[in-house]
């Protein structure tokens, strides 16, 4: 079963910039994983000392072999010294139905298109700038 990680941490004043950059270096051999679906980092608008990041993952098993590789070991053990409170690292499934546009809106059923609000009853899509043409 896919899982979501939704992990916070706030910096200590002064090491915002010494923890975004640690963020940025750990992105890239995560994205690389077997297994990672997607990952994003995130600083707050508000506070600038507080970020968060959100991760997708094939299942918990792969994400618990994240856990143990150097590149994230490395992130966490920087991270202690960056941060003013516990890492908060919290695991999660989804709940209701996916609502976010798949990347490939011409492989979808066209029901699927309009309930979501991308064509009407009279339209479909096509063309390769996804035009709307009237149904014959």
């Amino acid at each position: 079963m896919q899982i979501y990680i939704f992990a916070k941490f706030h910096a200590l004043e002064g090491k915002q910039g010494e923890a975004a950059q640690a963020l940025k270096e750990v992105l890239g051999p995560t994205r690389d994983e077997p297994g990672c679906m997607r990952i994003h980092a995130f600083r707050s608008i508000r506070d600038g000392r507080l970020f968060y990041i959100h991760s997708k993952w094939k299942d918990e098993e792969v994400f618990e072999n994240h856990a143990q590789l150097p590149h994230t070991v490395r992130f966490l053990k920087s991270m202690e010294t960056l941060i003013d409170h516990a890492f908060e690292v919290n695991r999660t499934v989804r709940i209701g139905r996916r609502l976010e546009a798949p990347a490939v809106t011409r492989d979808l059923p066209i029901q699927w298109l309009r309930q979501a609000g991308f064509v009407d009853r009279r339209c479909r899509l096509g063309g390769p700038n996804a035009r709307r043409t009237p149904l014959a």
